[in-house]
């Protein structure tokens, strides 16, 4: 089965050798010195580099694929931070059901302050 990314790479690919393909119809029927002749000739360039990007876009896109296996899986964000976050009340905000409440002093000693630490000068500034 192809991936999302894949089918759009395909897809657009498709487009663009469409494209490709009228704008060479429309350089024949003009004249080589005209403007027009000279546009359709740089939109056929630009739509073949661009199909060339999305062809290689596609081979990437299923070699990645395959290495991941037959099924990208979403990590748990469980995993990654099994604790639930706390939450911390700002004055004058109304309680949250559930939450713990945290005085000052607990939140002093989470970010590592103590009394002596609030009037001390700050080290990186001292030379």
């Amino acid at each position: 089965m192809r991936t999302r990314a894949e089918r759009i790479h395909e897809m657009l690919a498709a487009h663009h050798a469409a494209a490709q393909s009228e704008h060479h119809k429309a350089m024949k029927g003009e004249a080589r010195e005209s403007s027009r002749y000279a546009f359709h000739k740089n939109m056929m360039e630009h739509h073949a580099d661009q199909q060339q990007d999305h062809l290689a876009e596609l081979e990437d896109c299923a070699m990645t694929a395959k290495a991941a296996g037959s099924e990208l899986v979403p990590t748990l964000v469980s995993g990654v931070a099994p604790e639930r976050p706390r939450a911390f009340l700002r004055a004058g905000q109304s309680l949250i059901p559930g939450a713990a409440l945290v005085s000052d002093l607990q939140i002093r000693k989470i970010i590592g302050l103590d009394g002596e630490d609030l009037h001390s000068e700050e080290l990186s500034l001292q030379k």
